[in-house]
């Protein structure tokens, strides 16, 4: 899989992305690879950037990046200084990547929830993968396995329906990688919101996500990664700013949602507490990257290229706001659908972490017991 370190990303071919949205195409630029030290805060502010940038179209001061990774084309639309989905039009809210306005009076409030905490985005940094965020880590990945060895949290069920779901969003509280001794040294845990990954209740398995990595030690990681039901898995690093005891919000669009188009994804990475928010998009992605059976809320020990990493002890992660989106435009709480709560126990019966039950329709607080 590569892995790309990016910030505001927009991947996909031109056709999808930037000319979708009345921005000018340009010739993309190769990006270099990523080392350990492409992570580090300095290298973020300062890395050159691999790509072409002009003028967008509709609002001044605003940009697009295109560049190379591989065989793909990536475009990367990005606002100006001071710009507020909250109050753009439409026509501008679609041209950035953002959720258009919705003319539901109930969904109204749910998208300004989710536009709220949007202050900045700094300008586009990207390297190539699979270089880690954190020197010795990883890559990870993120998929349930049956039995449940590596999912802690809840699910919606859409009751047979495959296309129950095309939307999902939820607040955790970012775990600390120094707060509590962890039983070994590479031990992570991922928390994350996301689309499908359930096949064994009515989907095809595949998942589009997105969440934070806490790594044994201090080391935090935002990501967006999607998985086909085929078990290709593609990912990035979003340099998001997290701090243990953060509250993070993560959300998951799929195209058939706010008339975006087919094929397409719009994740959002929101820090609630610092204002910044993340809008990735991933363009021209087939349907076998989508399955709208479930939505998750979900705690996890990822897996690796040897099997899964040990679980980070996390003390307890408070979530809230857990709500999913029908494919008819229409949130719902977490406890309003038919929902699966997840219990992390190993191979041999070892409980490694359990969700409370829900302590209100959109939230609940997840329990460590078990390393591995």
């Amino acid at each position: 899989m590569w892995l790309l370190l990016l910030q505001g990303v927009a991947a996909g071919g031109l056709a999808g992305s930037a000319e979708a949205a009345g921005l000018p195409a340009v010739a993309p630029a190769p990006l270099a690879p990523c080392t350990p030290d492409s992570f580090s805060g300095e290298a973020l502010a300062e890395a050159p950037l691999a790509k072409t940038q002009v003028n967008s179209v509709g609002v001044a001061g605003g940009k697009v990046y295109t560049y190379k990774a591989g065989e793909a084309t990536f475009s990367i639309p990005h606002p100006p200084a001071g710009f507020r989905p909250k109050d753009a039009s439409n026509k501008t809210l679609e041209e950035y990547g953002y959720p258009p306005r919705p003319t539901d009076p109930a969904a109204l409030p749910v998208w300004e929830k989710m536009m709220d905490g949007y202050t900045s985005s700094a300008p586009p940094t990207a390297c190539l993968g699979p270089t880690p965020p954190v020197a010795g880590q990883g890559p990870v990945y993120h998929g349930k396995s049956s039995p449940n060895v590596n999912w802690s949290g809840f699910e919606t069920a859409a009751g047979g329906n495959p296309s129950q779901w095309v939307g999902v969003t939820g607040r955790f509280t970012q775990a600390s990688g120094t707060a509590y001794a962890s039983c070994k040294a590479n031990a992570i845990v991922s928390s994350w919101t996301g689309l499908g990954g359930d096949s064994e209740i009515g989907g095809n398995g595949a998942l589009l996500q997105s969440g934070t990595d806490t790594y044994v030690g201090g080391g935090y990681a935002a990501w967006e990664e999607w998985i086909s039901s085929k078990g290709v898995t593609n990912g990035v690093y979003v340099p998001l700013t997290v701090h243990p005891g953060d509250v993070i919000e993560e959300g998951t669009v799929y195209g058939t949602a706010y008339n975006h188009p087919p094929g397409s994804v719009y994740f959002y990475n929101t820090n609630i507490t610092t204002g910044e928010q993340f809008v990735g998009s991933v363009f021209n992605l087939g349907s076998s990257y989508y399955d709208g059976a479930t939505t998750d809320f979900i705690d996890e020990r990822p897996s690796g290229s040897t099997g899964y990493y040990p679980l980070l002890n996390f003390g307890s992660i408070p979530w809230t706001w857990a709500i999913a989106l029908n494919s008819a435009g229409n949130w719902a709480e977490l406890g309003v659908p038919n929902h699966i709560r997840d219990v992390m126990v190993n191979g041999g019966g070892t409980l490694l972490a359990e969700p409370s039950f829900l302590e209100t329709g959109h939230s609940f607080t997840d329990h460590y017991y078990h390393c591995q």
